[in-house]
């Protein structure tokens, strides 16, 4: 473990479409309040990693919370200031079916919907590539994130390392206020059941949707409104897609199943998760994930500034 030279990071981190957006809205409206829009979310639990000329400038005497999606390699110098973290796990079986939905959100530029049947042919493609690959084909630039196996691992063995709790996205559908407990004991906070209810309601499924439809309706700035997925806004494909468990199974032929299982069956078990090959039903085992690490003491949180480099379309 390399010695921290700043007060340090705390990352709330996952393979991409796991519930990390859940998770920074859950901590945002806990430990910050007065949250008004997703772009609140993401100044004060910005994301890192997506540009390789970002820039982040941490404050010098507090620590502070950033995403990442990227696993956890010293390739990256800004994991030398981890003081400790949140991680997410989802089953892949949904990663997959979520990633489809927001690679047509990222790419689809044609005025004119695909019809269903050139939908279900992408989507063919697209499972195929996904268990090959075992995760997104389309995970960004240097592979930060790796693939969805490699991801787990990583941040799984770092947890013998560092303060953290892991949490699995399935846990937070079945009994939200129940992982959110867990999350707070990692942070060493104590926080109202009346606080905790009030934030499980803000960052619910059905209240970030109707956030995203406001801001898509005032084409605001934030998670939810890009511009350059206008198209697809059009065509009604949305960030909050479904928030469900299990929406996979029905779309992978009899092949594509056993490929899948073969693929990811054994970490899945290991991480608590039997899935049946015939039907696609779900058993999960109860927090196998390890112990909760907590922080030595209640972070008082700063926040960390992220700059970009503005892409400017040409004239």
């Amino acid at each position: 473990m390399t010695e921290r030279k700043g007060p340090g990071i705390i990352w709330v981190t996952s393979y991409p479409k796991s519930g990390n957006t859940w998770m920074r809205f859950l901590l945002a409206h806990l430990l910050i309040g007065n949250i008004k829009s997703s772009a609140d979310v993401n100044r004060y639990i910005p994301g890192v990693g997506g540009s390789p000329n970002e820039r982040i400038k941490l404050p010098a005497d507090k620590p502070v919370m950033l995403k990442t999606h990227w696993a956890i390699t010293c390739s990256n110098p800004l994991f030398n200031e981890t003081l400790g973290f949140v991680y997410l796990v989802r089953n892949p079986l949904d990663i997959m079916m979520s990633f489809f939905n927001f690679n047509l959100l990222r790419f689809m530029r044609s005025e004119k919907n695909p019809t269903e049947k050139q939908i279900a042919a992408i989507r063919s493609d697209y499972i195929d590539t996904f268990i090959g690959h075992r995760g997104n084909p389309l995970g960004g630039s240097g592979g930060g994130h790796t693939n969805w196996l490699e991801n787990v691992r990583l941040w799984h063995t770092a947890s013998e390392r560092y303060p953290s709790v892991m949490v699995r996205y399935e846990d937070m559908l079945n009994d939200t206020q129940k992982e959110v407990q867990r999350v707070l004991q990692f942070f060493n906070h104590e926080i109202s059941d009346q606080k905790i209810r009030q934030a499980t309601h803000k960052s619910s499924f059905t209240s970030m949707k109707k956030q995203e439809e406001n801001e898509l309706k005032k084409k605001q700035q934030g998670f939810f409104y890009k511009e350059k997925y206008e198209k697809a806004h059009q065509q009604g494909i949305r960030f909050m897609n479904k928030g469900v468990s299990g929406q996979g199974f029905q779309y992978l032929s009899e092949g594509q199943r056993l490929g899948f299982l073969e693929a990811f069956g054994p970490t899945l078990e290991k991480l608590g998760y039997h899935i049946d090959p015939d039907s696609g039903d779900l058993q999960l085992d109860e927090h196998p994930l390890g112990e909760i690490t907590p922080l030595d003491e209640a972070p008082n949180l700063g926040y960390a500034q992220v700059q970009r480099p503005v892409i400017r379309k040409p004239d």
